[in-house]
C-alpha cells in the first residue's frame, strides 16, 4: 500500500470520529432550548474558534447533565 495512502486513510480514521463528536455536541447545543440565546451566541463562538475543546467542554459541563 502506498504511504501516502496508508497516512491518508489513518488520519481518516481519526478525524472522522472527532468530526462527527463535533457535529454532535453543536447539533445539541442549537436545538437545545434550556439555553438562552445570548449563551448560545457564545457557545457558537466557541465551538467556532475552539473547536473540539469547545465540544468537550460542552459534553462535559451541559450535555452529561441534561441526559442522565
Amino acid at each position: 500500500m502506498d504511504h501516502s495512502l496508508q497516512s491518508f486513510l489513518i488520519g481518516l480514521t481519526f478525524a472522522l470520529p472527532v468530526l462527527a463528536f463535533w457535529f454532535w455536541m453543536f447539533q445539541d447545543m442549537a436545538k437545545n432550548d434550556r439555553i438562552p440565546s445570548n449563551e448560545k451566541d457564545t457557545w457558537t463562538l466557541m465551538f467556532i474558534f475552539l473547536s473540539l475543546l469547545a465540544a468537550g467542554i460542552y459534553y462535559a459541563n451541559v450535555y452529561r447533565f441534561r441526559h442522565r
